[in-house]
């Protein structure tokens, strides 16, 4: 026949098949977010719901996890983060980024997805600075066409702030306590688009899936720290 034959690990691959390392995402986990399960050959030909169905069938012969494939995530990553979740209505194919991947992520979820055409999923911190604490991350399923004040309304329900009050940053990765200060907070529209409604996968957020949201109260005093206090915190963020 015509197929085209790529050999990978040893094993010829067939026209629409790709061979990933499948990590493990675990949001907030412990001892680290990404756990390499295994090796798998999946077909990106397909809608996402069938290659869902053959990794919850793998979970449960490698890792003893038993789970409904409605309740998996697929998403890719890139080095330790969690990025774009593939739509159930969607092929791997059709994810142009992928042709140059070679590890993708699998969540499970308490629910079904809840992420639907036109939403983007961020992970969200609150940052308490009269305790000098950041809070653990949690994801939010918004809708892209909210502007950033809308999204800050929101914001203040989820952490019990007062919209006037919720100030926010974006980071690229997990915020520790030593980085608050470093954040852009409360990023501004540049001229240049000033006259345009800003949306939220526009500027100046520019929110993709996995991107982080650092959130505060501006009105909370930080924390006054001793010198000693001080001292240990920069040798943590020195560590």
């Amino acid at each position: 026949g015509s197929a085209k034959v790529l050999v990978q690990l040893g094993k010829p691959l067939m026209e629409g098949e790709r061979r990933f390392k499948f990590f493990l995402f675990t949001l907030n986990s412990e001892d680290k977010m990404f756990e390499h399960v295994f090796d798998h050959i999946v077909r990106d030909d397909v809608p996402v719901p069938e290659v869902k169905k053959d990794l919850a069938a793998k979970l449960k012969e490698v890792k003893g996890i038993e789970v409904s494939w409605e309740h998996l995530r697929l998403r890719d990553m890139i080095s330790d983060s969690p990025c774009t979740i593939f739509y159930d209505s969607d092929t791997l194919k059709q994810n142009s980024a992928l042709a140059y991947r070679e590890q993708l992520a699998i969540q499970v979820l308490d629910d079904v997805e809840p992420k639907k055409n036109k939403m983007v999923v961020p992970l969200v911190q609150l940052w308490k600075p009269s305790e000098f604490k950041i809070g653990e991350g949690v994801e939010l399923c918004v809708e892209l066409s909210m502007t950033t004040d809308e999204f800050k309304t929101l914001l203040g329900k989820h952490f019990g702030i007062p919209e006037q009050h919720v100030s926010l940053a974006i980071s690229y990765n997990p915020v520790e306590v030593w980085e608050v200060s470093e954040l852009n907070w409360d990023p501004a529209v540049s001229s240049w688009y000033a006259d345009k409604a800003s949306t939220l996968d526009g500027p100046p957020l520019y929110l993709r899936d996995g991107k982080y949201v650092v959130v505060k109260d501006k009105t909370e005093a930080e924390k006054v720290h001793t010198s000693e206090e001080r001292a240990a915190l920069e040798k943590e963020s020195k560590a």
